[in-house]
């Protein structure tokens, strides 16, 4: 929410690129058994499904749009165990993806998402612009799960400054507890501001158009893995 701030008060300026990853070690062992998650006919993505909307969703929010997507899927434990059996199944969902895209307003973006990365469950966001730099992360091995940390560096900076996360957008977030963090804090928040948006009959966000639109990214992103090409989104 801070970031979105700075970058809409032009602390970026024109924003040029965007690096971002998300890694986790979900799938990481080849001993874990064959779940549904694993199979395609049945999740319908991979590590794309799990955490893909949330990184296009966050883009989008921050920086507008998405025009044109390439990817490239891999599933890298291709054959798992069968849950109380001796027998290995073919295990086809994407295990890691790594994709480019432009978005409208010309920004470049380079994604990576990960769900067999060992000894990770990080979030990392770098921002580069005409004006300066932000690196948001999230990472429960720093403590920085729930609130994150955000660092900056305008033009002519030798140094990344850490920048402080105003105690308005604080208040009642128990950052001890990551339960009542998402719960009481997070999804109630939206979804209080979802409802008053239904009986008001007042425009409010996010709402099923940020999903819909999140998906049609989705969409074009396993076009092009397919395919193997730029695809544009909702071609």
């Amino acid at each position: 929410m801070r970031a979105k701030e700075l970058i809409d008060e032009g602390f970026l300026g024109q924003v040029y690129h965007v690096n971002a990853t998300w890694r986790f070690e979900l799938f990481a062992s080849p001993k874990i058994p064959l779940l549904w998650r694993n199979r395609k006919e049945l999740a319908g993505f991979g590590v794309l499904g799990d955490v893909g909307p949330h990184m296009v969703d966050i883009v989008r929010w921050l920086l507008g749009d998405f025009a044109k997507v390439s990817a490239h899927f891999a599933t890298v434990i291709a054959e798992r165990k069968v849950i109380g059996s001796t027998e290995m199944a073919r295990a086809d969902a994407d295990d890691v993806c790594g994709f480019v895209a432009q978005l409208k307003s010309g920004a470049q973006v380079s994604v990576q998402l990960s769900r067999v990365a060992y000894a990770s469950n990080d979030q990392r966001f770098e921002f580069y612009g005409s004006e300066g730099m932000l690196i948001y992360e999230s990472d429960p091995k720093a403590g920085t799960w729930i609130s994150g940390r955000l660092r900056g560096a305008k033009a002519g900076d030798k140094t990344l400054s850490d920048l402080p996360i105003p105690e308005r957008l604080r208040a009642g977030l128990d950052t001890n507890d990551l339960g009542s963090a998402v719960g009481k804090f997070l999804f109630a928040h939206l979804t209080r501001r979802f409802v008053d948006g239904i009986r008001s009959g007042q425009p409010v966000t996010p709402s099923f158009l940020e999903g819909l639109r999140s998906q049609a990214v989705l969409d074009a992103l396993v076009q092009s893995g397919v395919e193997e090409r730029w695809v544009r989104v909702g071609e």
